[in-house]
């Protein structure tokens, strides 16, 4: 054991461990590291989820270890920037496979825009979307060809 690994906490420990065991290329769900930290710590009286209780110590664990680049933290298998929040599923992998956070898509952001298409911030409310706009010329022309 090295200098650096006495110095870390017991779950960052647990974390490095089980990411290093699973191997490059593979990844670990925070609550494995959990459940795995949990389990040797159970008294007779614990209840079976009591890895819920660790869950965030492992969350906070794996961002410190992000940041000194011992670990990548992925969400939707892109690589996320630990200095930024980071929220909802991840996985817990080896640095240096993943690739870089993915594109912006609609789906992902609400700020998003399309190709030709004024930004959201700059248009009124009130103002007409392109597809807003041919869907009332269609309409339009619909009902004066009745």
């Amino acid at each position: 054991m090295t200098e650096n690994e006495r110095e870390l906490d017991p779950v960052a420990q647990t974390v490095l461990t089980l990411v290093a065991a699973r191997g490059m290329g593979q990844s670990i769900c925070p609550s494995e590291a959990a459940r795995a930290f949990a389990e040797p710590r159970r008294k007779k009286n614990d209840p079976t989820d009591l890895w819920r209780r660790y869950l965030p110590a492992v969350r906070q664990q794996a961002l410190h270890l992000a940041r000194q680049g011992r670990i990548d933290i992925l969400r939707r298998g892109a690589r996320q920037d630990p200095g930024k929040p980071i929220k909802g599923v991840v996985r817990l992998t080896l640095p240096g496979w993943a690739p870089d956070a993915a594109v912006k898509t609609p789906n992902d952001d609400p700020s998003y825009e399309e190709e030709g298409q004024e930004p959201r911030a700059s248009r009124s409310p009130e103002q007409p979307t392109d597809t807003q706009v041919a869907s009332q010329e269609k309409n339009g022309e619909e009902e004066t060809g009745r």
